[in-house]
Parts: structure tokens; C-alpha cells; sequence
């Protein structure tokens, strides 16, 4: 008996999806109802292009635990720093973007590679960074990131 070669690839996928699923790589909803770790970054993203740190209430816990030196620990130390930075951003009238680059989970893992846009008086700067998050309870709970500088973008 021959088996068409179309049965066989979607067998080989089934079981590609299967393996991916079953190493954490493969999300969905959680049985619980809360939310996988690649729509609390989203939902983190969200708030920094709208620059509400309101949202920051649905994505990290009380407890958060933070390793850059330069935020506070605690959903209030994140709150803080970047309601400082929004209010000189619109002080100054500079535009604002975040776009996600890539979102890759592995456990209780999310890294975000991220590139961010700020135009200033006529010129506009980007940097590219990464952050990871360990997620616990549905929510962001530890956090990493990356340490570079904004740089001027020269037209050619």
C-alpha cells in the first residue's frame, strides 16, 4: 500500500507541532484564565505607546522583582520611573514608539527584543534593547534587560 506524500508531511507536521508543543514552545491560554506571557508583553508594550502606567496593574505583581539599578523594586518602582519619563517626554514634546522585533517564550521565560523610536526637535534616535521576564501567577514577575544608548539616526 502506498501512503501519498501528503499524508506523510502532514504527519511529520502533526508530529513537528506535537514535539514543539510538549518542549513549552507551542502557548495558549492558560486552563486558569490567565494570561500566556506573550499578551502581558503586548499588554506592557501597550503601555508604554500609550503611556499608561495604569496597564502596568494587569501585567506585574505588587512583589515584582527588578534587576536594573536604575528602577525601583516593586510594581510602584516601575509605575514611578516611567510616569517620570512620560511626563518629560510630553514636557518636551518628543513622539514615542515601542515596536516589537520578536517575542520568544521558553518556560516560565519571555524575552522581548524590542526597537524604540524617539523623535525630538527635527531628529529621531533608536535603540534597540532586549528585556526577559520570568512569569509567575500570570504576571511578569522578575525582570532582566539589556543596557545600551539611544543613537541618532543620520540620513544617507
Amino acid at each position: 500500500m502506498k501512503i501519498p506524500k501528503t499524508q506523510i508531511r502532514a504527519a511529520c507536521a502533526a508530529v513537528a507541532l506535537a514535539a514543539l508543543a510538549a518542549a513549552g514552545y507551542a502557548r495558549a491560554d492558560q486552563p486558569d484564565g490567565t494570561k500566556t506571557a506573550t499578551q502581558l508583553v503586548h499588554t506592557f508594550v501597550l503601555a508604554l505607546n500609550t503611556e499608561n502606567v495604569a496597564l502596568f496593574d494587569k501585567v506585574f505583581p505588587p512583589n515584582y522583582i527588578q534587576h536594573n539599578p536604575d528602577v525601583a523594586p516593586g510594581l510602584a518602582g516601575i509605575k514611578k520611573v516611567f510616569g517620570e519619563q512620560f511626563k518629560v517626554m510630553q514636557s518636551k514634546h518628543m513622539q514615542f514608539h515601542v515596536a516589537i522585533e520578536d517575542i520568544v517564550v521558553d518556560g516560565d521565560r519571555v524575552v522581548l527584543r524590542e526597537l524604540t523610536t524617539v523623535r525630538s526637535n527635527g531628529k529621531t534616535y533608536v535603540n534597540r534593547s532586549l528585556d526577559e521576564w520570568r512569569v509567575a501567577g500570570g504576571m511578569l514577575a522578575e525582570h532582566w534587560d539589556s543596557d545600551s544608548q539611544m543613537r541618532e539616526v543620520k540620513n544617507s
